[in-house]
Order: structure tokens, then C-alpha cells, then sequence
């Protein structure tokens, strides 16, 4: 029979995000974001990769002409979407440039954009598509 400790070591979870934020931040708030994640007990945190500017940012619709900021980070306690806001609106920065999701949820929807972006064009823009579909109903 286990011990209570080793049933401990085993169910040790970890909480794994993927933290955007839109438009440029700066190395200071960079710095004093990280410090204030520290709250969650931060195991790894990926270096912050940029984006291209864009004129229009999946993940906010609301703005435009942006670059966006991402990062994964691993806690050992969950953390929440509003509770990161919160933090940043704390360090001086607009929360509703920032979005946090579980990182396998936001990998998959990376991964359903590159889908789209890779069809081909509409069917239904190809006009002799549509020819064949209206003979076939005459």
C-alpha cells in the first residue's frame, strides 16, 4: 500500500498556458510581469516570441495593425484568465490586450488556422464550378 506521500508525487500536476499579448511590450513590463507570475510558482517560461505586424489579429478582433507578444509558461497552481488581467491592469498595461489559454487549446487552434490558410480557394468563388453545378440540375 502507497503512502500518502507518494500519492503526492504522483498526482503532481502542472498547469501549462500560452500567454498573448497584443501590441509591443516593453523590456520593463516584461520584467515585472514574470515577478508577478511568480505568485503560481513558475516551473519554465519560454522566451517571448513576436509576431509580424498584422492588420488583423485572430485573437483580437478589437484591434488592428499589431504585433503579438507570446509566451508559454508551466505553473505549479492554476491561474486564471481574470486573475492575469487583473495583474496587468496592476502593472499599467490595457487587460484587454492580454489572453491566456490552456496551451494544448491554444496549439490546436494554431493548428486549425494553419488548415484554413492552406485550402484552397473557395469552391464557390470558382466559377466553372458553379457552371457544371447549374447544368447538371437543367
Amino acid at each position: 500500500m502507497k503512502n500518502f506521500a507518494q500519492y503526492l508525487v504522483e498526482t503532481k500536476q502542472t498547469f501549462d498556458y500560452r500567454i498573448k499579448i497584443a501590441g509591443d511590450i516593453t523590456a520593463e513590463q516584461m520584467n515585472q510581469l514574470e515577478k508577478s507570475m511568480a505568485q503560481f510558482d513558475v516551473i519554465k517560461m519560454s522566451e517571448k516570441k513576436s509576431t509580424p505586424v498584422m492588420k488583423t489579429l485572430p485573437d483580437f478582433p478589437a484591434f488592428e495593425n499589431e504585433r503579438v507578444t507570446h509566451m508559454d509558461v508551466s505553473f505549479n497552481y492554476p491561474a486564471t484568465e481574470i486573475g492575469m488581467r487583473q495583474v496587468c491592469e496592476l502593472l499599467g498595461m490595457d487587460p484587454n490586450r492580454m489572453l491566456m489559454q490552456p496551451r494544448e487549446y491554444a496549439e490546436k487552434l494554431d493548428q486549425e488556422r494553419e488548415g484554413y490558410e492552406q485550402q484552397p480557394e473557395s469552391v464557390l468563388a470558382d466559377t466553372d464550378f458553379l457552371h457544371q453545378t447549374q447544368s447538371r440540375k437543367n
